[in-house]
């Protein structure tokens, strides 16, 4: 595996393991943790924010690597932007014509990075062919997915 995916990897297991943990010391821990279970508000809430900014670094560190996808628009599709009697702008489009050789130039120049980090963290077991392994999958979706979720619940713990 190479680096960035190794360490988006490591930042997105930190940030599901994280609460995990805190959850687990306030269930076998939780009368021991103040009056009225005060430090355990505290634990769970840094738990949650601290699973938010390691998936926020995951983020940054995603769209270093392969940016935002551009808008732009093949095959000389062209847009216009009208204003109608209400006030209300709608967009037109129009299309020309454009060289096919072109199109199949720039595309074929345009090398892509993949768009997805996946490994296997864990063999559960192996008959002959089939394999069953606890494994991940990371991609653009997974990473906002992951700060989507985290985002809400640390809200969720302020609340």
């Amino acid at each position: 595996m190479d680096a960035l995916g190794d360490n988006l990897w490591q930042l997105l297991r930190a940030a599901w393991l994280l609460p995990l943990v805190s959850f687990t010391i306030i269930v076998f821990g939780g009368k021991r943790l103040g009056k009225a279970g005060v430090l355990a508000g505290y634990l769970a809430t840094g738990a949650i924010v601290g699973a938010f900014v390691l998936s926020m670094t995951a983020f940054g560190l995603w769209l270093n690597a392969y940016g935002v996808p551009s808008l732009e628009h093949h095959g000389g599709e062209h847009h216009a932007q009208v204003e109608s009697g209400d006030g209300v702008f709608t967009l037109a489009s129009f299309q020309e014509a454009a060289p096919a050789e072109e199109h199949h130039a720039a595309k074929a120049a345009h090398v892509e990075k993949p768009k997805y980090h996946a490994g296997e963290w864990y063999r559960l077991a192996e008959f002959g062919s089939l394999k069953a392994s606890i494994s991940y999958h990371i991609d653009a979706l997974t990473i906002c997915m992951f700060c989507m979720v985290t985002l809400i619940a640390s809200c969720i713990h302020f609340y």
